[in-house]
């Protein structure tokens, strides 16, 4: 059936997870690399204001766990990748969403891209590894904007790797942002 209620049935597709998922799920991604020529889309989006508890999303499962605990996001590589061929994607994931609830990405490497963009939204990063991305003049990894203090942003717990850019190579911040035992 592939609507994503079990990994017998998971989507085939990254993007369409993301967009057709009830709203009150946690996403878990298996393994694997995931491109955004193969998924024909821009970037991976977590946009929309229907996540009145927010949205979760787990990299980092073998596709045999029954539970988030689980999961081992070192052991099983979570690879989202804007390689698009012939060039990388500008922006690759994006999170901007009005809602009460947190948008969390957790236990992901992002590489070969642009940045992950998030505004207008309170959002969660960690266990996520940034390499290999790259901005003509906006950030490598990471760029933050807009919205209030109370849509606070935390990135815990990732590395940023070879990642340029003319302003912000791996991170670039234009709200509250913390960042937490990241190197």
């Amino acid at each position: 059936a592939n609507n994503g209620t079990s990994w017998a049935d998971a989507y085939e597709q990254l993007t369409n997870g993301l967009v057709s998922a009830p709203a009150t799920c946690h996403i878990w991604v298996a393994e694997g690399t995931y491109t955004l020529a193969s998924e024909s889309a821009n970037s991976f989006e977590l946009s929309g204001a229907s996540y009145p508890d927010g949205r979760r999303v787990f990299g980092g499962f073998a596709a045999t766990e029954t539970t988030e605990t689980q999961r081992s996001w070192t052991a099983n590589k979570t690879v989202l990748s804007g390689d698009l061929g012939a060039s990388n994607a500008t922006e690759m994931i994006r999170i901007s969403v009005a809602n009460p609830g947190p948008v969390m990405l957790d236990g992901f490497t992002v590489t070969d891209g642009g940045y992950l963009y998030g505004n207008n939204c309170r959002t969660i990063i960690r266990n996520c590894i940034f390499t290999n991305n790259s901005g003509a003049m906006l950030p490598g990894a990471l760029y933050i904007r807009g919205g209030s203090e109370s849509e606070y942003v935390t990135v815990s717990n990732c590395a940023f790797i070879r990642n340029s850019a003319v302003y912000g190579g791996a991170v670039y911040v234009m709200r509250s942002t913390e960042l937490i035992d990241c190197t």
